[in-house]
C-alpha cells in the first residue's frame, strides 16, 4: 500500500460553482468512472503519478479542486481550513517579462551560500547565480567555506579573482570547533549575513538570497524562469519566497506551519527513546509532508520554510540571526534547524513567508 492510501475524501467546491446542487458524492462517482477509463495503477506507482491521474479526473468531474485530498492528506501545504481562518495569498500579476526585468533593475541583491566539499556542484551553481544576480541593478555574492578537501576553496578563490563582486570567507576546520553540523552552518550563514550588514551598505540592498550550494541547486530544474516567478507577485505582499521541488518536498526540517508546528526530528527520536516505532513515527510526522506541491497551486504561507533556496526582502531581516542549537534543551536534543529561528524573526518583523510552487529548484533529491 502507498503512503497516502486510504485517506478520507474531502471535496472542496469553489464558491463560484454554477451548479450548487451538485453533491460531493456525485463528483466522486464521476471521478471513479474517469479513473476506471485510465486503467489500473500499480501499487508501486509514484504518488505524483497517482495525484496527476486524480487531478485530471477532478477536472472532468466538474470539481475545481487545486488539490485532491484523497491523495494528499493534511500535509503542511494542504490541510482543511475554513476560509475565515485563511488570509488570502497574494495573486500573480500578469506583468510581461520586460516589466519584471525593469522592476529588478531598480533593486540590488546579496546572495549568500555556505560550501563544504562541493567542488563538483560549483560550475552549474555559479552559472545559476550569475544568471540571477545579473538581473539586478547591483549585486554581491558572499560564499563561506570550511573543512573542504576537494578543491572547493581553490575554485571559490578563483571565482572571486575574476569577479570583484564575489567575496569568499574561509573559516578553516570548523568541525574541530563545532561538532554539530547545524551549528557550523549557522556560524557560516550568520557570518555572511554579518559581513553584509557591516562591510556592505546593507540598507542599499533590497533583496537577500540564501541558498544551499550543493546537489539541491545543481540541476536543470532551477532556471531563470523559475527564479523570476517570485517577482510575479507584488513586492509589498511578501517578505520571503521559498523554493519547491517537482517530485518530493525534501526540506521538511525547516518548515513550520499550522499543520507542522513541531521539530519532526526531535519528535521522532523522542518516540524512539520512549519505546515507540521509529518508522511509524517518521511516516506520521515527516513523510506525510513529502508529496510535491502542484506547480499551479497558490502560494503556501508558512511560519518557516527554506527548500534549499529562499529570497528575502532585507527590510524584514532586522535583528534576525541564525542559531543551530536550542539552549533550553538537553545535550541530546540541542541541535535545531537554524532556518526556523531566523524565519520566525522574519515573520515577527511583519514579513509573510511563502513557498512558491513555481519556484522549483530540483526534483527533491530523488532519482
Amino acid at each position: 500500500m502507498g503512503l497516502l492510501t486510504g485517506v478520507t475524501l474531502i471535496i472542496a467546491l469553489s464558491s463560484d460553482m454554477k451548479n450548487e446542487s451538485q453533491t460531493s458524492s456525485g463528483i466522486q462517482t464521476e471521478m471513479s468512472s474517469c479513473l476506471k477509463t485510465l486503467g489500473p495503477v500499480s501499487s508501486l506507482s509514484s504518488d505524483t503519478v497517482k495525484f496527476l491521474r486524480r487531478k485530471l479526473c477532478n477536472k472532468k468531474a466538474g470539481s475545481k479542486l487545486l488539490v485532491d485530498p484523497l491523495e494528499h492528506p493534511s500535509t503542511f501545504w494542504y490541510a482543511p481550513v475554513s476560509e475565515s481562518e485563511k488570509k488570502p495569498a497574494p495573486k500573480r500579476q500578469n506583468n510581461s517579462r520586460n516589466a519584471t526585468l525593469t522592476q529588478l533593475k531598480k533593486l540590488s541583491v546579496v546572495a549568500a551560500g555556505c560550501c563544504k566539499n562541493v567542488r563538483k556542484h560549483l560550475p552549474r551553481i555559479r552559472k545559476h547565480l550569475e544568471s540571477f544576480v545579473s538581473l539586478f541593478k547591483e549585486y554581491k555574492i558572499l560564499l563561506g567555506e570550511s573543512d573542504s578537501t576537494d578543491g572547493t576553496l581553490a575554485y571559490l578563490e578563483n571565482w572571486a579573482l575574476n569577479d570583484i563582486n564575489v567575496v569568499v570567507q574561509s573559516y578553516g576546520n570548523l568541525s574541530q570547533v563545532f561538532l554539530r553540523r547545524t551549528v557550523r552552518l549557522s556560524y557560516c550563514r550568520g557570518s555572511l549575513l554579518n559581513y553584509a550588514r557591516i562591510k556592505l551598505q546593507f540598507d542599499q540592498f533590497q533583496v537577500y538570497m540564501a541558498l544551499d550550494v550543493d546537489a539541491i541547486n545543481d540541476n536543470d530544474v532551477l532556471s531563470q524562469e523559475t527564479f523570476l516567478s517570485n517577482f510575479d507577485y507584488p513586492l509589498e505582499s511578501w517578505g520571503a519566497m521559498s523554493a519547491s521541488q517537482t517530485h518530493r518536498y525534501y526540506d521538511t526540517w525547516t518548515i513550520r506551519s499550522p499543520t507542522m508546528n513541531y521539530d519532526f526530528q526531535q519528535e521522532v527520536y523522542n518516540e524512539k527513546r520512549n519505546g515507540g516505532d521509529f518508522d511509524a513515527a517518521a511516516t506520521r510526522l515527516m513523510k506525510v509532508h513529502w508529496p510535491p506541491i502542484p506547480i499551479d497551486h497558490d502560494l503556501v504561507e508558512m511560519h518557516s520554510a527554506f527548500g534549499g533556496f529562499t529570497i528575502y526582502q532585507t527590510k524584514y531581516l532586522q535583528d534576525c540571526n541564525y542559531y543551530g542549537y536550542d539552549i533550553n534543551n538537553d545535550a541530546i536534543n540541542y541541535e535545531v534547524c537554524d532556518h526556523v529561528i531566523f524565519n520566525l524573526c522574519v515573520t515577527k518583523n511583519g514579513g509573510r513567508i511563502f513557498i512558491n510552487p513555481r519556484f522549483q529548484n530540483s526534483k527533491g533529491l530523488v532519482n
